[in-house]
């Protein structure tokens, strides 16, 4: 007998798929689902390409004809690439797999879920972008404005305890190594210890 496979996935390690297993839970629990149900999850991966190591078990499991239906969160849970996502949908729904969407309300199988999954990882790919081009603007204008971004700069321990020597203030020294006097201190605090 075939089964139901639920893929989970989340992009960062400071993040959790309790939520989505939470939803895709109580689906489950409100229909009725063909065969066991076997769960695969990809924690901390990026969705940017297929090299995952659940759901390559997913699609291998898809291709050996073991998978009647996949079941994830949202499709944007597959794949952040349309190429990609369009790619692996149009292969899955033309093996028969129904695959549904819980939060999107979505069952694409057949010749039009192949549509409508085409269409709403288009959506996905392009609402990435504008945030990218929106963080991109965010970026210029902290630029323009003088703002440093980044990590702060590594200064040597041993130019700051050569100024200090030379009786520069902590103050002298941050606004001379452009760095914060909190930088400065910990510096000096460090090779006190």
């Amino acid at each position: 007998m075939k089964k139901t496979a639920v893929y989970l996935r989340c992009s960062a390690a400071t993040q959790s798929n309790e939520s989505q297993r939470f939803e895709l839970e109580q689906y489950l629990g409100s229909q009725v689902v063909c065969g066991r149900v076997e769960w695969y999850e990809d924690a901390a991966v990026t969705g940017t390409n297929l090299e995952r190591p659940a759901l390559q078990r997913l699609h291998r499991d898809i291709v050996d004809g073991e998978v009647e239906m996949v079941v994830v969160w949202k499709l944007d849970r597959l794949s952040r690439s349309i190429a990609d996502g369009v790619k692996l949908l149009s292969d899955w729904v033309a093996r028969d797999v129904r695959v549904v969407a819980v939060t999107q309300q979505i069952d694409l199988s057949g010749p039009l879920g192949r549509m409508v999954a085409s269409l709403l990882l288009g959506i996905a790919e392009m609402e990435r972008q504008y945030l990218r081009e929106r963080q991109a603007a965010g970026i210029a204008r902290a630029k323009a404005a003088g703002v440093r971004l980044g990590r702060p700069r590594k200064t040597e321990p041993s130019l700051i305890r050569r100024l200090k020597s030379e009786g520069a203030s902590v103050a002298q020294i941050a606004r001379r190594l452009k760095v914060s006097r909190q930088t400065v201190y910990n510096s000096l605090n460090e090779m006190a210890a």
